[in-house]
């Protein structure tokens, strides 16, 4: 009877002795991080610190990095908006200085004066001799009778004076040619388009005249 327990006993010391062995070793190979002495706990939250003043720094570089780098491209938009608002500048000055009329010389406006003159009478209508004109059809209706009986006397002496009829005569031609003129044109539409030129020319040509020497 003593044997059987004794050996029953053994057999259960045995395992309970193999069991914690087993559970031990487990335990064992499992890893452990908590520190063990006070030094390694200073020596980790220093260790903390160390690292988290890295990161710190890394995130500041980096965010100066992108400010400096947000920074110059904003140089670069403004720089590059300035040359663009002044290189528009330089094109609209050249297209308003291009578009601008040009300062014309004296001789180009006496060119343009000439040009826009009415022609001078010819000889078949004004006689530079005898001072006799040639009246147009249509200038010798009635109607106009009493610029005719104005206009011949002032020609014939103006061609016997040579042209020199001086200012006074001068303005006293412009003046029955202007109102000659005038009655013309509210009778416009008793003529035909040829024969109304025809008779506008020949008095503005009287009015021309007037300021040359007879030849």
């Amino acid at each position: 009877m003593m044997t059987r327990v004794t050996a029953l006993a053994a057999v259960v010391l045995g395992a309970g002795i193999t069991s914690s062995w087993v559970h031990a070793q487990y335990y064992a190979a499992a890893p452990v991080y908590s520190p063990s002495t006070a030094g390694e706990s200073h020596a980790r939250g220093m260790a903390d610190v160390v690292r988290s003043a890295g990161a710190a720094n890394l995130m500041n570089s980096e965010a100066s990095k992108n400010y400096e780098q947000a920074r110059s491209m904003d140089y670069d938009n403004r720089l590059k908006w300035t040359e663009t608002y002044f290189d528009m500048q330089r094109v609209n000055k050249s297209y308003r200085d291009a578009k601008r009329p040009k300062r014309l010389t004296p001789d180009q406006y006496n060119q343009i004066a000439k040009a826009k003159a009415p022609a001078r009478t010819s000889s078949s209508q004004l006689d530079p001799l005898t001072g006799q004109l040639a009246w147009p059809m249509a200038l010798q209706e009635s109607r106009y009778e009493p610029f005719r009986s104005q206009l011949e006397p002032m020609f014939s002496k103006r061609a016997y004076q040579h042209g020199n009829i001086g200012p006074d005569g001068y303005r006293e031609i412009q003046a029955t040619v202007d109102a000659c003129l005038a009655e013309l044109k509210q009778n416009i539409r008793d003529y035909r388009p040829n024969d109304y030129l025809a008779a506008k020319k020949f008095l503005e040509s009287l009015g021309h005249e007037a300021g040359f020497p007879t030849s």
